[in-house]
């Protein structure tokens, strides 16, 4: 059974999830429509390499302080949550912030569900790099 990652580890896989494709924060194109941005929602080979990580991850059972998760089945990559996320990261960067919370009161269901996703379970992963002191 492997042991609970690093706070180093997840806090680099959240910024890897919030980077758009060129591997930026922000970029200065706007979105010209839908259609737009879903054609340029493609599974690059840095994101394939993530999700492949994450899912073998996933495939293993670990042990986090006092609590015990079992292997859990493998994740797909979605456009609709990159776009939400991408948004988001967006919005940080230009605005100052850092939140789960956008400064319009807008949360993590409304943004995704704002992209058209439905879901069933939604969980965050910026607490862990504002809470806690990063390693490096």
């Amino acid at each position: 059974m492997l042991m609970c990652p690093s706070i180093k580890a997840l806090f680099s896989l959240s910024v890897l999830m919030l980077m758009g494709p060129s591997g930026s924060w922000a970029s200065d194109e706007p979105q010209s429509s839908e259609a737009s941005r879903q054609s340029e929602c493609e599974l690059t080979d840095q994101k394939r390499e993530m999700l492949s990580l994450v899912n073998e991850a996933r495939s293993q059972a670990r042990q986090c302080g006092d609590q015990r998760y079992e292997a859990v089945e493998s994740l797909t990559w979605s456009c609709k949550l990159e776009a939400a996320a991408e948004d988001h990261s967006k919005d940080m960067a230009e605005n100052d912030y850092f939140s789960h919370t956008g400064p319009d009161g807008i949360g993590i269901q409304q943004r995704i569900e704002n992209q058209g996703y439905v879901w069933q379970a939604v969980e965050k992963i910026l607490p862990l790099a504002k809470h806690q002191p990063l390693p490096w």
